[in-house]
């Protein structure tokens, strides 16, 4: 078992990586285009926990500058449904922030849909705190 950046795929892993999104959102399909534009963004980096059958989960760090410091969002944390409860999402988060902090992050923020109960008992147990926020999306672009 072993996590890793991944920076190519083959069609076996574009498929369990599809299978991970569906699970996350079954509104959205991923196509390999979207997956080849993660993978050559510099600012993004899609980690995988991979065991000997393939890949158990995923997530996605997006590094930016602003002017008060380098921040992050981590984005689609998910593991296989078969997978979850073993410490495969904890590990991921970890990960990513190790990850970060050698990058010289300073603040690591993301979303979670509180019907997401395992995922949000996670974040607060690894130290995360809920910011009292407004968060707005505008989904009109073309």
């Amino acid at each position: 078992m072993k996590i890793e950046e991944l920076t190519k795929y083959n069609e076996t892993e574009y498929r369990e990586l599809s299978s991970l999104v569906q699970t996350l959102s079954q509104r959205r399909e991923l196509t390999k285009a979207d997956l080849d534009a993660v993978l050559q963004s510099p600012g993004s980096h899609l980690f995988v926990f991979r065991d000997e059958e393939g890949i158990k989960g995923m997530c996605t760090v997006g590094i930016y500058a602003s002017p008060t410091g380098r921040k992050a969002c981590l984005e689609d944390v998910v593991v296989c449904p078969t997978a979850q409860g073993q410490g495969i999402g904890r590990q991921l988060v970890r990960h990513a922030m190790d990850f970060l902090q050698q990058h010289g992050v300073r603040q690591l923020m993301f979303t979670s849909r509180p019907s997401r109960i395992a995922a949000n008992a996670l974040y607060r147990s690894m130290g995360f705190v809920q910011k009292e926020t407004n968060v707005y999306v505008y989904e009109g672009f073309q």
